[in-house]
């Protein structure tokens, strides 16, 4: 029993760090993309489960108006930027809170999602709450 108890203890400590690990992955790629805390970033993959990816992308255009004061949308693995420009339309890719991950960071391998990722975060300090997919209650949550 005592032996069940200490792999458990090892196990708890052993997810933590992981799970540190990866947020510490996360901000440096908020970072490098000179993201500033908001309550919501949006993370919409290149490749990956194009349903979603479309879904999510139609979303987020045609409510930017209603969250563009809480949300900043981050596109990475953009092949082909003037694809994307015609996708979501060029004064759409010029809003401030609209950005292009240029070298890829939320593509690390650790952290890389074939599904649109939304970031939350606890209060003011930037400190990243959860990430979860952009599904229908994500939705909800972010035109709140």
């Amino acid at each position: 029993m005592r032996i069940f108890k200490i792999t458990a203890l090892i196990l708890l400590f052993a997810s933590c760090s992981e799970g540190n690990k990866n947020s510490g992955l996360y901000k440096n790629a908020l970072n490098q993309n000179h993201i500033e805390h908001q309550k919501y970033v949006v993370v919409v993959p290149g490749a990956g489960c194009g349903g979603c990816i479309s879904n999510a992308t139609y979303f987020l255009v045609n409510n930017y108006s209603k969250i563009k004061d809480s949300v900043t949308i981050v596109f990475t693995g953009v092949m082909d930027k003037k694809l994307l420009k015609n996708e979501v339309g060029e004064e759409f890719l010029k809003n401030p809170n609209v950005k292009i991950d240029q070298d890829n960071y939320f593509l690390a391998p650790e952290i890389v999602s074939n599904y649109p990722q939304v970031i939350s975060f606890k209060g003011n300090d930037g400190e990243i709450g959860e990430i979860q997919n952009f599904d229908d209650n994500t939705y909800n949550s972010i035109i709140q």
